[in-house]
Parts: C-alpha cells; sequence; structure tokens
C-alpha cells in the first residue's frame, strides 16, 4: 500500500511587509496490510525532497520568517485483533 500527497502553497506576506518564496513539498507513505498475527506497519517520509522553505511568523513571535523542517521520518506498527 502506498500514498502520495503534494502540499503546495504560493507566496505569503510575512507582517513585516516581506514575502516567503512559494514551495512544492511531498510526502510518502509505505505501508503493509495486516500481516499474520495482526500486525501491520508502515513508513512515512515527510519533505522527501528536503525542499528548504519557509512560513510567515505569527504576530506574537518576533521572527518574521519560520524554516521548516527538511526530510523527517515516521515508522508506525500497529497490532488488532
Amino acid at each position: 500500500v502506498a500514498g502520495l500527497e503534494l502540499q503546495a502553497l504560493g507566496s505569503r506576506d510575512t507582517l513585516a511587509g516581506e514575502s516567503v518564496d512559494p514551495y512544492l513539498v511531498t510526502n510518502l507513505t509505505l505501508g503493509t496490510p495486516r500481516l499474520d498475527g495482526g500486525f501491520s506497519a508502515s513508513l512515512s517520509l515527510y519533505n522527501l525532497f528536503d525542499e528548504s522553505y519557509q512560513d510567515p511568523g505569527p504576530p506574537e513571535l518576533v521572527q518574521d520568517k519560520l524554516g521548516q523542517d527538511g526530510r523527517t521520518f515516521a515508522i508506525s506498527v500497529r497490532w488488532s485483533r
């Protein structure tokens, strides 16, 4: 089982009147069907292509642009009866 997600955002203005660049982030999840014994597993890769991007900071922060995470991953193992 596989899932592909694309997240795209256009350029946005910051509170300081600057702007952050548009970006496209790709996420991929690969998983197993339920195996003998009731187990299943998945591997998710977020920001698959290690895109460097920023989001505007909220009003309560001094920082105008917030850098976002590069490539990260998560492993999940589930058990059910």
